[in-house]
């Protein structure tokens, strides 16, 4: 088993709170730090239209989890 990329978790560590993530690469990292529990999200749900596409509405980043701080520390690179 791999080890979990946290660039994008430090990212977003130290953004401002709440951060919209559009549908894309970043949304399925949010996605996966949010099954790991490392991130608090607010996804919205797929719209779909009557000619049957979707739209995937951007998700909401609200916090940082405890196991998400405590992630960071562990992997040698935060400082803080």
């Amino acid at each position: 088993m791999s080890a979990m990329d946290f660039s994008f978790l430090r990212t977003l560590a130290s953004s401002n709170l709440p951060r919209p993530v559009p549908p894309g690469p970043a949304f399925h990292l949010v996605l996966a730090y949010q099954a790991a529990g490392l991130l608090e999200v607010t996804i919205p749900h797929v719209v779909r239209t009557r000619s049957g596409s979707s739209i995937q509405r951007d998700a909401v980043v609200t916090a940082v989890t405890d196991e998400g701080w405590a992630a960071l520390g562990s992997d040698g690179k935060q400082s803080g």
